[in-house]
């Protein structure tokens, strides 16, 4: 019998008394050894722990918006640093997917500000009691998990580690989606896409530039599933290297290597197959024998093995070569039907802003297509159907390099990046209809630019432009911003330059000559000399020159010239090995 009058057995019975009655968080406490007189050995929790276990702990189920009272007690599944499109922008926000003891799932987002205080204990895998946190409405989209509502971290959030961890704690959380269901989804960001597979092929982390022109880390996975379908994943930036390719090829070439990969999205080129798409968000699972899916699915495929495969990815050298760079005169010629697929790299600088057209648009909160107002959503040409709109820039805008001037369109985040501000943060004081000074500002800056060209814009001219035949080219990515150009030319075609010149020239000789402003002269004291008489001064010869000798007109600048001045941890080999024994290859 244990003794009840021992204030350390009635600190656990009124725990357990308190953590029962609330439905909390379920904690195992264990009493050890045996009764020696008035002393019995516990093993327990340390005393602030236990502090914090009797605390009124609510289940992630029970969170609701409106409350800031709230204690919880969770696992850190993922966390990831949310830098924007660019890995090197400042960190945006960090990013958590959170599980209680229950195993209900959530997301939360810790604020920059909040970032170096907390972001040392926000390790994965740890389980955390949290205090002074607030619920918030679930974001619109790329959720990590399903639920209505997510968690915003604060400064004065309030982190306890718990050293002792119930054996049952999950520490995984995921919704597999079927292969057969993934073209569905293409261009619906709402949320995270989860899958499992059978690696059958990948490829080395290589330097890769992207559509836009952008540079970045990459590999390639492909995975099928049991029912021979496959699906490629594109692993981006730091993900890239953290992937164990190296060992994923040494293990699968004798074994089965079965992977999760969580938190990616699916995505579609020019009309290529559709993709998964992993960034910072992506996670993976390898040959793990603790989850149940990865032992389910290892079961199912069968005795026959084949080594992965090794993937090529074209270099950023090789893709390159694929970017011509051209002058915006030689771009007047480019064909909207033939040569939809090419990209341009040229350097020009922005000479005005169309005055006809909206610089913006309401669009779709999933996708960049835009949405009509229908009833109480919004609608877009996707089908997507939200509650919400966000809108995006569309300007047009023209530019020359001094060889001709054409059209060019920028949109969304690139016009973010170029104005400085969103397109929402404009329409505060400005209206669609009148170009914000904001955008006007942008007149004179010299860019370089990646661009192709506008089937739509280019083939269907409307309105003002109806008669204006050359192509439209939409920005795909700005390379590098030169500044403000002062003495960019605008001139409209190659016809134009010699007639400018020689009426610059007519012009500059029916002016009165110029008078030149010497420069000012410092006085110099000369000494005064006493013995020394006139004629043994020598003279100092002074040429005389006439302000207008060989006088012609100064030429203008050439424009033609170009300024030269944009991880999850995984087992080793032995361990993937010792996964899959039974699988016995052939020569």
């Amino acid at each position: 019998m244990l003794d009840e009058c021992n204030p350390l057995v009635k600190i656990f019975r009124r725990a357990r008394d308190f953590l029962e009655h609330h439905k909390g968080i379920d904690i195992a406490i264990r009493i050890i050894g045996a009764n020696k007189g008035d002393r019995i050995q516990y093993e327990m929790p340390h005393q602030e722990e236990l502090a914090m276990l009797i605390m009124n702990i609510t289940p992630l189920s029970q969170l609701c918006p409106g409350i800031y009272n709230y204690v919880i007690c969770v696992r850190i599944s993922r966390v990831w640093e949310f830098h924007g499109k660019n890995d090197d922008d400042t960190i945006k926000h960090l990013d958590l997917v959170i599980i209680d003891q229950k195993g209900t799932a959530m997301y939360a987002e810790v604020p920059p500000e909040a970032i170096s205080n907390l972001q040392a204990q926000l390790q994965e895998n740890k389980i955390l009691i949290k205090r002074k946190i607030y619920v918030d409405n679930a974001k619109q989209s790329h959720k990590p998990v399903r639920g209505a509502y997510m968690i915003r971290l604060h400064p004065k959030t309030v982190l306890e580690e718990v050293k002792y961890e119930p054996q049952d704690f999950p520490k995984y959380t995921f919704l597999l989606t079927p292969f057969t269901e993934l073209p569905k989804l293409e261009g619906n960001n709402e949320y995270f896409i989860d899958v499992i597979g059978h690696v059958t092929a990948l490829s080395d982390p290589t330097q890769f530039t992207t559509t836009n022109g952008d540079v970045r880390m990459k590999r390639l996975i492909h995975l099928m599933d049991l029912r021979g379908n496959k699906i490629e994943i594109s692993l981006w930036g730091p993900r890239a290297g953290e992937f164990p390719g190296d060992q994923i090829l040494q293990a699968g070439e004798k074994n089965h290597i079965i992977a999760i990969f969580v938190g990616t999205s699916v995505k579609s080129y020019g009309g290529s197959p559709p993709f998964l798409s992993g960034t910072a968000a992506c996670r993976w699972y390898i040959n793990l024998p603790e989850i149940h899916e990865i032992n389910a699915f290892y079961a199912s495929i069968g005795e026959l093995h084949q080594p992965i495969e090794k993937l090529y990815i074209q270099t950023t050298n090789e893709m390159q070569g694929k970017i011509e760079q051209k002058t915006l005169l030689q771009m007047k010629s480019v064909d909207p039907f033939d040569d939809v697929n090419k990209r341009f790299e040229c350097t020009m600088t922005i000479t005005r802003i169309a005055d006809n057209e909206p610089w913006c648009y309401q669009g779709c909160t999933k996708c960049t297509t835009s949405v009509k107002h229908e009833g109480n959503s919004y609608v877009c040409k996707n089908g997507h159907v939200s509650s919400q709109m966000i809108h995006r820039y569309k300007i047009s805008l023209y530019g020359t390099d001094g060889t001709y001037e054409l059209e060019f369109m920028i949109f969304d985040e690139r016009g973010t990046l170029l104005v400085g501000k969103t397109a929402d943060k404009l329409l505060i004081h400005n209206s669609k209809s009148e170009i914000p000074p904001e955008i006007g500002a942008i007149v004179r800056e010299k860019l370089t630019v990646v661009v192709k060209v506008s089937p739509g814009k280019s083939i269907n001219k409307k309105g003002p432009n109806r008669d204006n035949k050359d192509p439209t080219f939409d920005i795909l990515n700005i390379k590098k911003r030169h500044g403000k150009d002062l003495l960019s030319c605008t001139l409209k075609n190659e016809e134009a330059a010699a007639p400018l010149a020689t009426n610059a020239i007519s012009q500059l000789q029916k002016l009165p000559p110029l008078v030149p402003i010497q420069p000012k002269t410092q006085e110099t004291k000369v000494p005064r000399l006493e013995s020394t008489s006139p004629n043994d001064l020598q003279l100092m010869e002074i040429d005389q020159i006439s302000p207008f000798h060989d006088f012609s007109p100064s030429r203008k600048r050439d424009f033609n010239a170009t300024d030269d001045s944009d991880l999850e941890e995984t087992h080793n080999v032995e361990q993937l090995t010792m996964f899959a024994k039974r699988v016995k290859t052939k020569d």
